[in-house]
């Protein structure tokens, strides 16, 4: 039995808040595990961007995530 563990980071753009969750999948396989943490996965921070108006200002960022993943053997 293969467990996939999906860690999840999100923040504001203001960086005046975050939150993590955790969530569990389980699999009877390795690959299946694996398919699945390459699938859902996040590695590097995703920034999340206003609509941009063509000749508006620019804008900062109004938050962003991050999701870990990992498949352990049970």
């Amino acid at each position: 039995m293969w467990t996939l563990i999906i860690i999840t980071i999100t923040f504001s753009g203001a960086l005046s808040g975050a939150s993590s969750s955790t969530a569990y999948l389980d699999f009877t396989d390795q690959s299946k595990c694996e398919a699945a943490a390459t699938a859902i996965g996040a590695p590097n921070w995703i920034r999340i961007t206003p609509k941009i108006t063509p000749g508006g200002p620019q804008q900062t960022p109004v938050g962003g995530y991050l999701i870990i993943t990992r498949c352990v053997q049970r």
